[in-house]
Formats: structure tokens, C-alpha cells, sequence
């Protein structure tokens, strides 16, 4: 008997070597009884791996590259590697994903064996043999034109090259660049500061780094002008003092320099000289009187452009201003600042005064200040003086009156702890009539005070010498004080001698 059987369930891989095998078929034979039967191959089942990629694109130097490998069969994910030979110098291979990606650095055709293995355990791995050609791009200059120069005025452009194998190393093989600019061999760039007008042509060369160098150049011309020539010197020069130092630049811009200054119109003040090649006016005025006149500079151009401009020039003032009459009481703190100006700008004045009543006196800054002490009419004059020496006053009163109220002082008072009949009357006077004086005490004794009506009372308990300070102060706020000791004793102990007679001893 015979029975067939066709069943998917029933396939099975059999390994031999790295090939797989389905069995298709097999007879088994038993007592009496023959069976066949044949076995499907699943759908899904793994196929042999293989790497599908026959052929890689070509790359060029100094560009970014990018390709990838695929694989078949087998049993995902793969692990690439290069496993004879060498990727282009800068192109590496990515193991997870099969990428080959990079920038070449050189031109040349890399020939290597790539495998790739599948996820199977044990794994199965097959290879192929690419090659990827790497070209270099055409080297060639990509700046077709430079920027204008201005003679005197600083210059920077910068040559641009595409291609090739960098590092490129750049020169000029024809012609010269303006006067006063250079070029750069490793950067390409052109700068400096054009010393002349005109238009330079020339011819730059661009090498780059194969073996043997590839060469390529390209004709520029560079066009130098000249700025309109201008004095940029304010009209208005700083104030001269007589017989003090002076010195002041007149500046120019544009032109080519160097430049040459001389006045055309007026003159100087006595004692001062234009210095035709550096436009400074120096020297030392001998009257205090300016003057008005033109200076002209001229460049080194040929014929030389020129240009001028009026300058005043005036004797340096000060002037300080005057902060009126002043009144204040004897004894009171006062503070005045006293200002001034400077006809010559930047200048720092320092200040000085005569005649400030006793107790007052001003700082370097203009700042009058403390307590005067002696009543009179003062004639105060107070004087600025900046650093060329030039000086202004103002001149005003300033009255002290007396202190309208007049503690009277009691002298030195003596007392002795408790002493309950121990008290002090204090006694003023003001000379604003009508006035009611309240007042006040600072460094009585302890357990003493002083009524508003200026009555010193109290039971002294602590011994020692107290300096007190008593105040009278009127409605207007007008006050006076005194200032005295007050010492406090122990009792007198009077004993009995023995016996009790009752003799002090």
C-alpha cells in the first residue's frame, strides 16, 4: 500500500556547509507498508545572503560623499565591514547601516572587499569587491573682480579659489598690486593702505596641494582714489594764556600725506609758531590777546590738493560766579560751593579764597564750609585756576552776627550725694526781644534733669565729675550754650570719739 502525503508544516532546513537544503521528499519503509510523502517550502523562509550593491558612484575631492551597500537574504539586521583593501582616503563605512560617507581628500580609484553578516546564529556572511573612483574638481579662481582702494585709508579684500586640493597657496605672476598692499600666500588675502592714486593691473596665481600642483590665474585690477583733502580742526581753538606754555594740533583728513600747513590770512599771537610739517601751533604767548586767522594744507599729490579754514583763537578766561553777600550767626555750620567756568574746554579748576571769616574755609573743589566764630563783616574774594594758569575771582561780604541767645555760665558746681536741697538755676538772655528760650542739658549727673525753664534738679547718687552742657533756644531757633563741671562728692561722716562724749573726730 501506497499513501502520499503534501504538507507545509512538515518542511525542514537542513545545513550543509553554508547552503540550504529543503527536503522535498522521503520514503520511509516499514513492515508491509510504503509511505511518500512531499514537503512545500514555506513562504518567508530565508534565502542565501548576498550583497545586492555591484557597483558604488564616483566622488569627487573636497566634496561630500554619501552611498549606501544593501544586502538580500539572509536574516536581518546586517553588520557591514571592510574586509580587504582600503575606502578613499576620508570616506568611512557606518557597520550598522551600510553608509559610506565622507569628504575625499584626494584623487585616486580605492578598490576593497566589503562583508556584510546577517543576525542568524551561527551567522552567515557573504562579500563583494567595489571600488569608488574619487576625481578632483577643476581648480579655479572665483573672484572675477576687487573692491576700490582709498590712497591713505586702510584696504582688506580677500581672493577666493573652488577646486582642487586645499591647502592653496596664492601670488602674482604679472603686473604688481597698488603701492602699500601685499598678498597673503596662504590666505589669499590683499591688504594694507594704498600710498597712491591709479589703477593697478596684475595677474594672481592659485596652487593647490596634489602632486604635482595644479595651477590656475586670473587677471585683477585694483583702483586707488584719493579722498577730498579737508581740515576737520574746530574753528574755535582753545583760549591762550600770557606767558603760560601753548600747544594745539590743526588736523586734516583725506589727500596724501604728509601734509604741509601754513597760514595764508592773519597771523599768530606774539610768541606762537605753525609748524608746517605737523600743523601744531606752540610756543609761549607773551600778551594775553588772540587773534583770528586762515591755515592751509596742501597734500602730497602732484599739483597738491589744498584746503583751508578760519581758526579764532582767544585769550583762556575764567570766570567764576559770584554767590552774592552772605549772612550767617556765630557759631552756626555753614556750607557755600562756588562755581566757575573755563573758556577752554576739559580744563579742571582748582579753588582759593582770602578773606573767609574765622572757622570757615573752601576746598580745591570750591566747597566753603565749617562754623565761623568771631562776628564782623568779612570781604570774601574767592579765585579759580585751571591748568594753563588762567584765573578768575569774585569778590562778596560775608557778616557773622553774634549768637542771639547768651547762656550765662554758672561755673564749676559742687554737690554731695544725697543732697536733696541740690538744684541749679541756669540763666540767658536773648537779643531778639519778645523771644520765650526753652531749655536743655546734656551730661548731668545721673538721676538730674533740667525743666524747660532751665531749673537743674535732682537726687545724685553716683560720685564723680560730670561735664554738662546746658542750651537755651528762642522761637526762631537761635540757641546758645555753656559748658561746666559738675562734680559730686560723698557725704562728710563726722564720728564721736570714744566715750561718747560727743566730740567730732
Amino acid at each position: 500500500m501506497t499513501v502520499s502525503f503534501i504538507t507545509g508544516r512538515c518542511a525542514r532546513l537542513l545545513r550543509a556547509g553554508r547552503r540550504r537544503i529543503s527536503l522535498a521528499s522521503a520514503i520511509i519503509v516499514a513492515t508491509g507498508l510504503l509511505v511518500t510523502w512531499g514537503v512545500a517550502a514555506p513562504a518567508g523562509a530565508a534565502t542565501n545572503l548576498a550583497v545586492k550593491t555591484t557597483a558604488l558612484p564616483p566622488a569627487t575631492a573636497g566634496v561630500s560623499y554619501s552611498a549606501k551597500l544593501a544586502a538580500s537574504g539572509g536574516i536581518a539586521p546586517y553588520t557591514w565591514s571592510v574586509k580587504k583593501g582600503a575606502l578613499p582616503a576620508g570616506l568611512t563605512l557606518v557597520p550598522a547601516t551600510g553608509l559610506i560617507a565622507g569628504i575625499p581628500a584626494a584623487g585616486s580609484t580605492a578598490s576593497f572587499t566589503v562583508k556584510v553578516s546577517d543576525s542568524e546564529s551561527p551567522s552567515a556572511s557573504a562579500s563583494a569587491t567595489l571600488s569608488i573612483t574619487v576625481t578632483t574638481a577643476p581648480l579655479m579662481i572665483n573672484t572675477a573682480s576687487l573692491p576700490a582702494a582709498t590712497a591713505d585709508v586702510s584696504y582688506s579684500a580677500k581672493l577666493a579659489a573652488a577646486g582642487g586640493i586645499k591647502p592653496y597657496t596664492w601670488s602674482v605672476t604679472n603686473g604688481a598690486l597698488p603701492a602699500g598692499l601685499s598678498l597673503d600666500p596662504a590666505t589669499g588675502a590683499i591688504s594694507g593702505k594704498p600710498t597712491a592714486p591709479g589703477t593697478a593691473i596684475f595677474r594672481v596665481n592659485v596652487s593647490d596641494a596634489e602632486k604635482p600642483s595644479v595651477s590656475a590665474s586670473q587677471g585683477l585690477n585694483i583702483t586707488v582714489t584719493v579722498a577730498p583733502l579737508a581740515i576737520t580742526t574746530v574753528s574755535v581753538l582753545p583760549g591762550l594764556t600770557s606767558g603760560m606754555p601753548y600747544s594745539v594740533k590743526l588736523a586734516a583728513d583725506g589727500g596724501l600725506t604728509p601734509y604741509t600747513w601754513s597760514i595764508t590770512q592773519g597771523s599768530l599771537p606774539a610768541g606762537l609758531k605753525l609748524h608746517a610739517a605737523t600743523g601744531v601751533i606752540s610756543g609761549t604767548p607773551t600778551s594775553g590777546s588772540g587773534s583770528t586767522f586762515t591755515a592751509e594744507v596742501s597734500d602730497a599729490q602732484n599739483p597738491p590738493a589744498t584746503a583751508s579754514a578760519t581758526f579764532s583763537l582767544s585769550a583762556n578766561t575764567v570766570t567764576v560766579s559770584s554767590p552774592g553777600d552772605q549772612t550767617t550767626i556765630a557759631g552756626t555750620a555753614v556750607s557755600l560751593q562756588i562755581a566757575a567756568g573755563d573758556s577752554a574746554a576739559g580744563q579742571a579748576l582748582t579753588y582759593s579764597a582770602t578773606g573767609l571769616p574765622a572757622g570757615l574755609s573752601i576746598s580745591s573743589s570750591g566747597l566753603i564750609s565749617g562754623a565761623p566764630t568771631t562776628p564782623g563783616p568779612y570781604n570774601v574774594k574767592v579765585t579759580a585756576t585751571d591748568g594753563t594758569g588762567a584765573s578768575g575771582s569774585a569778590t562778596f561780604t560775608w557778616t557773622v552776627n553774634p549768637t542771639p541767645v547768651t547762656v550765662t555760665n554758672p561755673g564749676p558746681q559742687q554737690t554731695f550725694t544725697s543732697d536733696p536741697d541740690a538744684s541749679l538755676q541756669i540763666m540767658a538772655s536773648d537779643s531778639d526781644a519778645g523771644q520765650t528760650l526753652t531749655y536743655s542739658a546734656t551730661g548731668l549727673p545721673p538721676e538730674w534733669s533740667i525743666s524747660p525753664t532751665g531749673l537743674i534738679t535732682g537726687l545724685a547718687e553716683d560720685t564723680g565729675t560730670f561735664n554738662v552742657t546746658v542750651t537755651a533756644t528762642d522761637g526762631t531757633g537761635a540757641s546758645g550754650s555753656a559748658t561746666f563741671t559738675w562734680t559730686v562728692s560723698p557725704p562728710i561722716v563726722i564720728g564721736l570719739a570714744a566715750g561718747g562724749s560727743g566730740r567730732p573726730r
